[in-house]
Formats: structure tokens, sequence, C-alpha cells
């Protein structure tokens, strides 16, 4: 869906302290990139994931109808690694298809609609 932008986060600055054994643990805070193995092992330790949520809707004729999730998993990506813990891939939320514009609204047939959101991440503690 999003290709890697190239970009090297573990150099953000981390704003937790103390926890760099708990870090060294992980090669990428990307739930997707990780074994099951190593969820279990998170989980042991923290019960916080970080989920990014967008919408997908128009932004005028030069930008993409991802943009709010293109958005959304960068802000995720790089709070992940400054505070050291998973996120998901992103949730997305499509908006009415009237607010399209007509070649969009004409091309575009999705199954279900589900009221828009506006583009942010939620903390999800594990139960």
């Amino acid at each position: 869906m999003i290709a890697d932008n190239g970009r090297n986060y573990r150099t953000l600055p981390h704003l937790t302290q103390d926890d760099e054994s708990f870090r060294s643990k992980f090669l990428s805070w990307d739930l997707g990139n990780l074994t099951y193995v190593d969820i279990r092992q998170y989980l042991q330790e923290k019960d916080t994931i970080l989920v990014p949520m967008a919408s997908l809707e128009q932004h005028g004729p030069h930008l993409p109808l991802y943009t709010d999730t293109i958005t959304a998993v960068e802000v995720s990506k790089r709070v992940a690694e400054m505070i050291a813990v998973l996120h998901t891939p992103p949730l997305g939320w499509a908006t009415p298809l009237n607010t399209c514009t007509r070649p969009v609204r004409d091309a575009v047939r999705l199954p279900f609609v589900v009221p828009p959101c506006s583009t942010s991440s939620m903390m999800w503690r594990v139960a």
C-alpha cells in the first residue's frame, strides 16, 4: 500500500528512558514485520499498540485519495520509535462518495461507507 520511504527511524530521539535492552529485542515496531513470537515477547512487557487511522477522501486534483493515510502512517512510525511501542497497519475510513468529484464517484464503488474520521492515531491497550 505505502512504499517504504527509506527513512531510518532509529535515529529519532527516544522519549522513554532506560529501555534500550527492551528496544534491542525488536527489529521493527511495525506489527506486520514481526512474528507471533516477537509480539508475545512484546506483550509480556507492554500492553499498548498504536493504531493509525485515516480517511479516504479527495484532496483536490493534485493529491491521492489516501493522503491522510500517508500522514497517519508516518506519524505512527515516528511515535512508535520515540516511545517504543508497536504500531499496526492503518485502519481506513471511507467518506461518502458524494463528497468526491464525479470521475472518482463514478470510478469507485465501495461495498460500504463508514462515517468519516479525521486523521488520527489511537493507542489501544491489549486486554
